[in-house]
């Protein structure tokens, strides 16, 4: 009984990968994320995923609120690892939604600004020239080294 429910949760994980793979445009920033910490002569990265919200409204709304000074889970993720908490060199932050991305790091790096900073690369991919810029800068002040994905042509 117990070999048998081990092997339908390996079965049920293995199909929930797959499906998470079939997602192409997911698939294509996680490989540029990789392909970027290559290119940095790393090997290892963690990644954070911004996930949008069910709908265009309540991403828009997640990303008013978070350009008005509201952490998120995610964003308190990033932050914590900016403060050290997770012993990482370097950190992939991707998502489908640039304005959702952006904001979420931008929140991050805001609230760390001023702070003593872990020594760990972000590594982003942003297509949205506007928050490409708005997140060096915001970077800079904070003293985090922000590594920017080349625009997807």
């Amino acid at each position: 009984m117990f070999c048998l429910r081990n092997l339908l949760v390996f079965l049920a994980a293995s199909l929930i990968s797959v499906v998470a793979l079939a997602d192409p445009l997911s698939q294509t920033k996680h490989q540029r994320i990789m392909g970027l910490a290559a290119e940095q002569g790393q090997n290892s990265v963690t990644v954070v995923s911004i996930e949008e919200a069910n709908n265009a409204l309540a991403t828009m709304l997640m990303v008013g609120a978070l350009n008005s000074g509201v952490p998120s889970g995610n964003s308190g993720v990033v932050r914590q690892f900016f403060e050290g908490k997770f012993k990482v060199k370097v950190l992939g932050v991707v998502g489908d939604d640039d304005a959702l991305t952006a904001a979420t790091v931008a929140r991050a790096l805001e609230d760390v600004k001023g702070k003593a900073v872990s020594d760990v690369s972000l590594l982003v991919v942003l297509d949205d020239e506007a928050q490409r810029s708005r997140l060096a800068d915001l970077a800079a002040a904070a003293g985090v080294r922000l590594v920017l994905a080349p625009l997807q042509r």
